[in-house]
């Protein structure tokens, strides 16, 4: 027994979706994105993911403020970004993990940038 109704097919199904409705509020708007400054003071670095592969990298925060300025939006860096394994452009932007309120933020991870 799968928990569906016996008479379940394609038609009774585009009949529920249409006795639904459309959500008549609008959808809340996100806040302002943060500038790359605010970025900055808030976690000195980040995960860069690449949309494309999945890729993901450390990037310190003060190497995109130097390059466009702290009152740049982060939509910036998102666009910028390059893939280094694919090259693609476009990009998400992750905080690092909490380490616990003793450490907070990880530390930026050494390990993966050096040879």
């Amino acid at each position: 027994m799968s928990g569906e109704p016996a008479n379940f097919n394609a038609r009774a199904m585009a009949r529920w979706l249409a006795s639904r409705g459309r959500r008549r509020t609008k959808r809340q708007q996100a806040g302002p994105r943060p500038t790359l400054g605010d970025l900055q003071r808030a976690t000195p670095w980040v995960w860069v993911w690449c949309e494309k592969c999945c890729h993901h990298a450390p990037f310190a925060c003060a190497v995109a403020v130097i390059r466009w300025g702290p009152n740049t939006s982060s939509d910036k860096l998102r666009s910028c970004a390059r893939c280094t394994a694919c090259g693609n452009k476009g990009a998400t932007i992750q905080h690092p993990g909490w380490g616990g309120n003793d450490v907070g933020f990880l530390p930026f991870p050494v390990e993966m940038v050096t040879p």
